[in-house]
């Protein structure tokens, strides 16, 4: 780890961040900062069932990034597999015992030709469906690499939320960001997650049965589906709703 006014410093310069380009460099300095060679930052985003939408900045070949997105890569990467399941770090040295098939090994050995000896990279399940991976890497896999690595750990561990607040904005304004929902709209699609038909919501919000679809429509529409279960499975994706916001919350506490 870097000492803590040296850190915060690095904080106040990511949060500063304002454009891909002002990201690019900062990721560039929080690598360097670490010694090693190679970053990347990865960011997913739910929009639909079938896919998502990605963000990238990283100062990989880019030779190798057109092929790692041109053979699809992204679907067999233990990297990724680890990163977007589980908070804890994933250190490269487990890539081997990881590849049991094939075309994962393949991908790793390829991977190897171009420069990506060994790395570790942390995930972050962020806001708005958003899954985010931040990795830094090293050409040589030697003992002192190793050491360099080990060391990075906390390091990128602990920075990592900050680079995703700091670039959470222009990940969504890459992508289009969200719709806007009036207030009645967000409640309509909220009581339909919970199952209610237009009638009980009518009941329940008091407001008419014709206006609750309406507003239903209307949210249909922003979020670019033809029906009232399409608009409920898209807001969910986006983060736009979480049905369980219009329960009382319950809670479960434990006396020691």
């Amino acid at each position: 780890m870097l000492p803590s006014n040296e850190f915060m410093d690095l904080v106040d310069r990511i949060l500063a961040v304002r454009s891909l380009t002002d990201a690019q460099a900062t990721l560039d300095v929080i690598r360097s900062s670490l010694g090693l060679e190679r970053f990347l930052y990865g960011v997913t985003r739910a929009t639909r069932m079938e896919a998502g939408a990605n963000l990238v900045i990283c100062n990989y070949q880019s030779p190798w990034m057109q092929r790692y997105v041109e053979q699809d890569y992204f679907s067999i990467d233990p990297v990724v597999s680890h990163c977007f399941s589980s908070s804890l770090p994933y250190t490269w040295d487990r890539l081997h015992q990881d590849a049991c098939e094939q075309p994962v090994r393949r991908f790793i050995s390829e991977a190897q030709d171009f420069g990506l000896k060994n790395g570790v990279s942390v995930g972050l399940r962020g806001r708005r469906g958003q899954d985010a991976l931040l990795s830094v890497a090293t050409s040589v896999d030697t003992n002192s690499a190793r050491s360099d690595l080990k060391r990075a750990v906390p390091m990128v561990y602990t920075i990592l939320p900050y680079v995703y607040e700091a670039l959470h904005p222009l990940a969504s304004n890459d992508h289009g960001g969200n719709p806007s929902l009036s207030n009645r709209e967000l409640e309509c699609l909220l009581w339909s997650a919970e199952g209610l038909t237009a009638q009980e919501i009518s009941d329940r919000i008091c407001i008419s049965t014709p206006t609750v679809n309406f507003h239903l429509k209307n949210a249909a529409g922003k979020l670019g589906v033809r029906n009232r279960t399409q608009a409920v499975a898209r807001a969910i994706l986006l983060g736009v709703i979480a049905p369980a916001t219009v329960r009382t919350p319950r809670y479960t506490v434990l006396h020691v």
